[in-house]
């Protein structure tokens, strides 16, 4: 039984939301300890498999969510406007409330909301992984459904293997003429199996919680660069994952270190060498308008693009969790979800160079969480798209993917 000072703690505030949800300050479906407002032992207790973090699954029933039940994700409400969209980076999370992975069911949940807001066509990718974390997939079962749904599905492959395959690397701070010839071999293997690119690889990527890692190695790896060479032969975009540093500074004070550093590296060196290694090859630099340093805006994406022609960008909207960890100044929306006027003038002086990149999890309908922080970043790109001019709009929303991703 839970103490009255729990009790209390649980009840102090906000009626209408569950206990879980008020404590679940970052929005990402889990409570850490920090997060947790109530007696440890409880925490232990409620903590079931004892990995540090109480999920919705583990809480479910008690007093932290009383009576939820899992649930599918309603569709998102319909936007009033003419122009259809692809989207080129989203992501499914298939894990259900007994560990098991139901990709399908994700897929499925996925079309409630993507059709709603007018998305024509989704580019699904695993998420930057490495080898040993919780919950790692590749691309294989992604590439199934791209196969029996090819008007509706499309796959970018190497977020669950090549990715980790590079990071290992480099921290083994040594590669081999062997792990060259297998790595190559594997990007070529996702290509034949009917991958459209190569994503989400990542050279920065911040942690949010203990399950979500801190990842980094230099954009102009060995690896990176090889990678780089196979994408400009067989003509394919890499979707590229990298906080913007142009010189070391202190990590934001919305994240924790550990696990991320206290110090960041400057990156932006490096990635200009990869972008200038091989000039055929597209890299497409995913979640502009979603910058944890605040570095990316608008006269930073300007002087990027004006500098790299082979350099594209895909925009993201945050939501929740994730507006809370982007800093006003990098924000494209307003406070009102309006374009602000700075950014609306690089949309059109390069609307040749951007494509959508929604990053939404679609969970599976009885999955271990049902909901994820990114819900609703699909209709923040519909409302963005609303706001350009016809033409603009039409070359971000179908015809740049289309040309990028050589989609038919």
């Amino acid at each position: 039984m839970m103490t009255l000072t729990l009790l209390s703690l649980l009840f102090a505030t906000n009626l209408e939301a569950a206990p879980f949800d008020r404590m679940d300050s970052n929005g990402d479906g889990m409570l850490s300890r920090r997060e947790f407002r109530g007696p440890p032992p409880a925490f232990g207790r409620l903590d079931r498999n004892k990995d540090g973090l109480i999920s919705e699954n583990e809480a479910r029933g008690t007093r932290l969510l009383p009576g939820r039940r899992h649930r599918q994700q309603k569709p998102a409400p319909k936007i009033s406007y003419n122009t259809k969209f692809i989207d080129t980076h989203n992501h499914l999370m298939p894990f259900t409330s007994r560990g098991g992975l139901d990709f399908f069911g994700a897929f499925k949940n996925s079309n409630n909301l993507f059709k709603g807001v007018g998305g024509q066509l989704n580019l699904l990718m695993p998420p930057p992984q490495l080898t040993n974390q919780r919950g790692r997939y590749d691309a294989s079962e992604l590439l199934k459904i791209s196969k029996n749904y090819p008007e509706m599905v499309r796959v970018l492959a190497g977020g669950g293997s090549l990715n980790s395959m590079i990071h290992q690397a480099y921290k083994r701070g040594s590669v081999s003429a062997a792990l060259k010839e297998k790595f190559r071999k594997k990007a070529m293997s996702w290509l034949s199996l009917g991958a459209v690119g190569f994503g989400e690889m990542t050279a920065e990527h911040l942690s949010f919680n203990s399950h979500h890692p801190y990842l980094s190695a230099p954009a102009n790896h060995p690896l990176f660069l090889i990678l780089s060479d196979v994408a400009a032969k067989y003509g394919v975009p890499i979707d590229f994952h990298m906080e913007a540093i142009p010189s070391n500074m202190k990590l934001p004070g919305l994240f924790e270190s550990p696990p991320n550093p206290p110090t960041l590296k400057a990156n932006i060196p490096a990635f200009e060498s990869l972008l200038s290694h091989n000039r055929r090859t597209k890299i497409v630099w995913v979640h502009l308008g979603w910058d944890s340093t605040g570095k990316r805006g608008p006269e930073h994406t300007r002087k990027m693009l004006k500098k790299h022609s082979n350099l594209y960008m895909s925009i993201r909207l945050p939501t929740k969790m994730h507006l809370r960890h982007t800093p006003k100044s990098s924000r494209i929306f307003d406070s009102k979800s309006t374009i602000k006027p700075e950014w609306k003038e690089v949309f059109l002086e390069f609307p040749g160079r951007f494509v959508m990149g929604s990053d939404e999890f679609f969970v599976t309908p009885y999955g271990a969480r049902p909901r994820h922080g990114s819900t609703g970043s699909t209709t923040g790109s519909a409302k963005f798209l609303s706001q350009l001019p016809v033409v603009v709009a039409k070359a971000i929303a179908m015809d740049n993917p289309i040309k990028l991703y050589k989609l038919k």
